[in-house]
């Protein structure tokens, strides 16, 4: 994996160092793998999702232990979902699902605690 240094911050070539804002941004790629990881280190599957009839669910649905699911859209750091998406998310809710929009590694670990004080 090649690296670089932007101001003496070391990341790889599928991060971006965005020096207005002064962080580092991930790619939606960089947040899947690591999102992945750390279901199954709670003892969880994160399987993609995709349907070739409906587009804009979220890219993950998470199965847990117990039969409990809930779902997480990646996103590369400071995107939003789009409108379509808001609307899939609102639907999945309405039946009584978790959808997480993440956007970096803090989040993933915000949803990885979450999901472990509330639904495990």
């Amino acid at each position: 994996m090649k690296y670089i240094s932007n101001n003496d911050k070391k990341t790889c070539d599928h991060d971006v160092y965005a020096r207005k804002k002064n962080f580092v941004t991930k790619s939606e790629k960089t947040i899947e793998r690591y999102l992945i990881t750390q279901v199954s280190m709670i003892g969880g599957l994160a399987m993609k999702f995709s349907s070739f009839i409906s587009i804009g669910y979220p890219d993950r649905m998470i199965l847990l232990d117990g039969a409990k699911v809930c779902w997480a859209e990646i996103k590369t750091t400071g995107k939003k979902p789009t409108m379509l998406q808001r609307i899939r998310h609102e639907s999945l809710k309405a039946f009584g699902f978790k959808v997480y929009v993440v956007d970096s590694i803090e989040s993933v670990d915000e949803m990885i605690n979450e999901i472990k004080k509330e639904i495990l």
